[in-house]
């Protein structure tokens, strides 16, 4: 995926439920990554509305700018974004992969976790702290719970 869809679907992604105009969506661009071009941004969403990926909903002199949730592969290229981002925020930062590797050790065959997300990474990152997020199986006992919660104080506490 280049950069420039890249940075257009994690906008768009961000404010979901916000109609962006185009111009909008360049402004809101510029601001998260510092440079955007109008031009680009133009050419770019008019090759992802051929593919089907956004829609172009003219309103007056304005088009605004959605996410086509009827396209089946939306969800694939959402997920392609996801994981460019989180491999451009661990490039650099290899305290955040020896942080992942400890959990790993402890949570690696716990059955009850589904699925770990990081909260907000960079600007917890900035404040020297992660939040995460774990989904747990619909039949989770209580005693897993607090065996996941006790093994996250004693990570805390370790690093």
């Amino acid at each position: 995926m280049d950069k420039n869809t890249l940075r257009i679907l994690d906008t768009i992604a961000s404010h979901l439920g916000e109609p962006l105009s185009i111009n909008q969506l360049t402004e809101k661009i510029k601001e998260i990554y510092g440079t955007a071009y109008y031009p680009n941004i133009y050419k770019k969403l008019q090759e992802l509305k051929k593919e089907s990926i956004i829609d172009l909903i003219s309103i007056g002199r304005a088009s605004i700018v959605k996410l086509n949730f009827r396209n089946y592969l939306l969800i694939d290229f959402l997920s392609e974004m996801e994981i460019e981002k989180k491999m451009e925020f661990l490039k650099d930062r290899s305290d955040l992969l020896t942080i992942l590797a400890e959990m790993d050790k402890p949570f690696h065959k716990k059955c009850a976790i589904k699925s770990v997300s990081a909260i907000n990474p960079a600007k917890n990152i900035r404040l020297n702290r992660i939040e995460l997020l774990f989904l747990l199986a619909e039949k989770t006992q209580h005693n897993e719970t607090i065996s996941l919660y006790k093994e996250m104080q004693s990570l805390q506490n370790k690093l």
